[in-house]
């Protein structure tokens, strides 16, 4: 009895004429190329600048004023010799010579010499020496002064040993000490206030108008 021969199964092996028939035909076949960008290297992305938004003219093209500058002379500082601000001068150390100011001079230590600024305040300052200020002038009471005083106007609660010449408004608060004699345009004291000196309020002409008939 005769055995039929089988057909190969699905999946057997394919024959060396098969593969080669495949493999030709494969090698006719276009091939498409796929790339990726790739990132520069490290030193090169470093290196090339990044774009920037442009700034507004009228933001930085046009420098801003300075501001007004302002001394301090520091609690425990010794100054000897004379010292000009532009701008304002506070001074809580000591100081022999002199102190100039364009703007305000806010002393509050000691002063052993002359002052001069466009307005003053003492708040417990000490100052052997005269002040003069082309605006007001304030001294508290806790302030000593020994010298002259001339200002445009002038509030004093301390003790001033020396004469007050005021060309508006002087104001005696009722701890105000004044040993000196006072010229000044107007006149206010406060009850307790105390003056060893005269009292200069008017002009010679404008007295005389007073008493003429």
């Amino acid at each position: 009895m005769e055995k039929r021969k089988r057909p190969p199964a699905r999946g057997a092996q394919k024959s060396a004429a098969e593969l080669l028939r495949e493999l030709r035909l494969k090698e006719n076949e276009p091939i498409d190329f796929v790339t990726t960008p790739t990132a520069p290297p490290p030193s090169e992305a470093a290196d090339t600048p990044e774009p920037q938004a442009a700034q507004p003219a009228s933001e930085t093209s046009i420098p801003l004023p300075a501001a007004r500058q302002s001394t301090h002379i520091a609690a425990g500082t010794a100054v000897e010799g004379r010292l000009r601000a532009e701008g304002n001068l506070e001074c809580s150390g000591s100081v022999r010579g002199s102190l100039e100011a364009d703007g305000t001079l806010l002393l509050q230590g000691v002063l052993t010499g002359d002052a001069a600024a466009q307005q003053m305040r003492l708040c417990g300052g000490r100052v052997e020496g005269n002040l003069t200020a082309q605006g007001p002038v304030e001294i508290d009471r806790d302030s000593v002064v020994e010298g002259d005083i001339k200002a445009a106007a002038l509030t004093l609660s301390g003790r001033v040993r020396g004469d007050l010449h005021v060309q508006g408004t002087l104001r005696l608060l009722a701890t105000a000490v004044v040993v000196g004699n006072l010229h000044c345009g107007d006149f206010c004291a406060e009850t307790g206030a105390v003056i060893r000196g005269e009292i200069h309020m008017a002009a010679a002409e404008d007295l005389a108008a007073c008493f003429a008939r």
